[in-house]
This record gives structure tokens, C-alpha cells and sequence, in this order.
């Protein structure tokens, strides 16, 4: 009688197949498969239960839409910030597509006070002498350097297509001539990045690509050639010192591409 085996159906696929009757009264699968199939959707019913609507909806709109952390969403899921991993897998499962790692930590700052508090406290506490220094050391080395700049250009900074209204510099006193004077208007802004981008954030006259030291600079002046200011084309990238050298050679004005090509020539009889 131990052995007797009643004939149940898949939880899944609806197949019917013999198990053995202590067995049965458990949700019944056919299949590894279909046991983890069954497993899913039970794991995605209780979780819709527990947002009070469609789980994957929710989640859309909490992570992509709202921009909230994957360590906030777990606190308020599971009690627990370290369960990160369990809603990076619902993620996953539905195909919502994450963040990378750069957004997703800056993500962690925003609005977080209390975290800013116990990073602070914790620097202020814990290091201190010898390790204060060698940190220091670290940091004025070429190599940190050069790593910070990079996890700071294009679409790594935070700030990257924040433009307009959006930008927190926004001054609404400002009218649309003055910016265009200024050069302040969110065309100038598309133009300089697609200038950048394509020069890979490089100087072209000297192969400079610091940070914060580079110039979108127009090879037909900006100010006499409306039909071409926003061409990319029109552009070239130059690092500070080599802007200011153009300039000193050709004037601040009357800017042609003729002229930034004898730049270039005077160049490099320099260099040779």
C-alpha cells in the first residue's frame, strides 16, 4: 500500500503523471522545468500581493521611472538592504534594463543625508594618520588621476544632458538672446558634446584629454556663420593652452578654417 500511486496533474503544463500518493496533496510538477516555472509564478503572485498590483509594473516605475536604488527597493521588499541581489534578479527575469555601475552608485547619494552623515563620520573617525597619507599619495598619482577622469566624461557624469530647465544653474531671469550671446542655449551645449564625442575628448593639436581643460572651438567664427554654428563639423577640439595659441596667432576674431589649418602647419614645423 506504501507504494500507491495516484494519477495528479502538473501545476504547470496541466500533464497528468503518477506519484505516489504521500506526495500528492503537494503542488504536483512534472518536471524539473515545470517546477521551476510553477516555483516563478507563485514567487511573482506573492510579490504582486505585496505591492497591491502587477509586481513587474511596480517595479518599472520604481527603479526606471522613479530612479530609485536597488538597495532602497530592497529595504522596502525585504526588510533588508543586502537583499540587492534578490531585486536585481527580478530585474533581470523581466528584462528591465539596468542601470550601470557609476549611475547606480551616484543614485545611492541623492537625497540620503543620513548616509552622507555615517561616510563622513566614519572618514573622520577611522582614517586618520598614516592612512590619511597613503591615500593622499594614491591620489596624486597619474594613474588615479587619469581613472578619475575618465569615470567623469559623457555619459558617466552625472550631470551628462542635464540641460534647460533641468539644470540646477537654470537662471529663468535669463532671456533666449542673452543665451545665445552667451552661448548658453541647449543647442550650444548638443554641439559641444557632439564635437567632444567625436574627438574622444581629445585635443587635436596636442593630444591633451584632461578633464575640465578642453574647448569646442569653431573653425568658421561663431558669431558672423549662423547657417553652420551648430555643425559639428564646424568644430574641433582644442585643450585651453592650444585654444589660447590659436587665438594669440589669428585674433579673437573673424575665426575661418583657413586659418585654424595654418595653426595646425605652424604646429608641427614647430614640433619637427
Amino acid at each position: 500500500m506504501k507504494n500507491t500511486q495516484l494519477t495528479v496533474r502538473c501545476g504547470t503544463c496541466g500533464k497528468e503523471f503518477k506519484r505516489k500518493k504521500g506526495h500528492a496533496k503537494a503542488i504536483n510538477y512534472c518536471s524539473v522545468p515545470c517546477a521551476n516555472e510553477g516555483k516563478k509564478k507563485v514567487a511573482l503572485t506573492r510579490m504582486s500581493e505585496l505591492v497591491g498590483r502587477d509586481f513587474k509594473e511596480w517595479l518599472k516605475v520604481e527603479y526606471t521611472d522613479k530612479q530609485r536604488p536597488i538597495r532602497d527597493i530592497a529595504r522596502e521588499l525585504y526588510k533588508n538592504d543586502k537583499c540587492s541581489s534578490s531585486v536585481l534578479g527580478w530585474l533581470e527575469k523581466f528584462g528591465i534594463e539596468t542601470r550601470d555601475r557609476s549611475e547606480a552608485v551616484r543614485l545611492q547619494w541623492v537625497d540620503n543625508e543620513e548616509r552622507r552623515q555615517r561616510q563622513a563620520d566614519f572618514i573622520r573617525n577611522k582614517i586618520t594618520g598614516e592612512t590619511r597619507e597613503k591615500i593622499i599619495e594614491k591620489m596624486q598619482t597619474d594613474d588615479y588621476k587619469e581613472k578619475q577622469r575618465i569615470s567623469k566624461i559623457g555619459e558617466r557624469n552625472g550631470m551628462f544632458g542635464v540641460t534647460g530647465e533641468n539644470n540646477p544653474r537654470w537662471d529663468p531671469e535669463r532671456t533666449h538672446d542673452q543665451r545665445v550671446k552667451e552661448r548658453k542655449t541647449l543647442e550650444y551645449a548638443n554641439w559641444r558634446r557632439g564635437v567632444f564625442d567625436r574627438d574622444n575628448y581629445t585635443c587635436q593639436s596636442c593630444g591633451d584629454g584632461k578633464g575640465g581643460n578642453l574647448v569646442a572651438h569653431h573653425l568658421e567664427a561663431y558669431h558672423s556663420n549662423k547657417a553652420v554654428r551648430y555643425d559639428i563639423d564646424n568644430g574641433v577640439t582644442l585643450c585651453k593652452c592650444c585654444h589660447l595659441a590659436y587665438h594669440a596667432a589669428h585674433g579673437l576674431k573673424n575665426a575661418t578654417r583657413a586659418k585654424y589649418e595654418q595653426f595646425m602647419k605652424d604646429r608641427e614645423s614647430e614640433t619637427a
